[in-house]
């Protein structure tokens, strides 16, 4: 292992940045309330010979299980993803090769993302929106255990050596169970974290926390809250965040340290890795009958010398 890629990481923790000190117009989730999405999750990587992007799509429904002066209770259970498209060189000078392409990527990975097909994840929020952990982390560390079960099969069939135990105790861990297995439901959740008021743009700072106990990270991040709903009623949210590039660098370094097995970046991989640019955007359309986003749309950029890697979540959908 050479690295760990910083966006997983990250673009599931950006979320949480206290801001409770502040009066919020933002709808708050209705107990009861379900809405049934349809997640789209598009990457993009670049690559000497061009982009190369890979799409995946997967059901959800989202229920609030409680939402009261204790907590809020929200359910986001998965439902069975699937790989619908892939892009590279190769396909866009032979688009006849698409299929075959698509059916290694589902082999490459099926293994691993089918083992949190059916998943749910039970979150727990306080009544000021700070993310408290999972309800049912018993399930999802089971769930986690799978994926990684499946991953170590497919390293067998291509030749390969299953996780190293230590490596393995390290990704599940209560932190990276918690914040980076329900990466998905968490950004979607992200619009309510930030306490802002209606027709006000707001700036907030604050820390990252890191789930393999790195130093956390500075982020900066501005919220507008529309004052117009838009034409269905909801109410719209934008969300712009960035970090600081070093204190990203110093934190890497010491998840590498830490990590069984871990190799040091070298002089150039680390001065590339200064010279990104991180950033997220967001926009989130939530309806104030159910408290929860109809549509929600949350990209991670991250900009370098060997180009530009974006991650896009869009979510769709209709109350129950």
């Amino acid at each position: 292992m050479r690295t760990f890629r910083p966006i997983p990481f990250l673009v599931t923790l950006l979320v949480f940045v206290a801001v409770a000190d502040a009066q919020s117009d933002v709808p708050r989730p209705v107990a009861g309330k379900s809405i049934v999405l349809h997640q789209k999750q598009t990457k993009v990587q670049p690559t000497k010979d061009g982009p190369m992007t890979m799409v995946a799509e997967v059901p959800i429904t989202v229920t609030v299980l409680q939402a009261d002066a204790q907590r809020t209770v929200i359910r986001w259970q998965r439902g069975v993803l699937k790989i619908t498209d892939v892009d590279n060189e190769i396909v866009r000078k032979n688009p006849a090769v698409k299929p075959m392409l698509l059916q290694a990527a589902v082999a490459m990975v099926g293994p691993i993302i089918s083992a949190m097909d059916d998943l749910a994840f039970d979150l727990m929020f306080s009544p000021n929106w700070d993310y408290l952990g999972l309800a049912n982390y018993d399930q999802a560390l089971a769930g986690a255990k799978k994926s990684l079960d499946a991953m170590d099969e497919m390293r067998r069939k291509n030749g390969g050596k299953p996780l190293e135990p230590a490596m393995r105790e390290a990704m599940l861990n209560r932190k990276i169970i918690e914040q980076v297995f329900p990466k998905e439901a968490l950004t979607y959740l992200a619009g309510q974290t930030y306490a802002v008021r209606r027709g006000a743009t707001a700036a907030f700072t604050g820390k990252m926390p890191n789930p393999l106990g790195a130093d956390p990270v500075a982020s900066r991040t501005q919220v507008t809250f529309d004052q117009a709903n838009d034409a269905n009623g909801h109410a719209v949210i934008h969300t712009a965040s960035t970090v600081e590039m070093d204190q990203w660098v110093a934190s890497l370094k010491q998840m590498i340290a830490k990590a069984p097995s871990g190799k040091a970046l070298s002089a150039e991989d680390e001065q590339k890795m200064r010279q990104m640019q991180l950033e997220w955007n967001a926009e989130y359309r939530i309806d104030p009958a159910t408290g929860l986003p109809t549509w929600a749309q949350y990209t991670t950029s991250a900009k370098g010398p060997t180009g530009e890697m974006t991650e896009v979540f869009l979510w769709t959908g209709e109350p129950r």
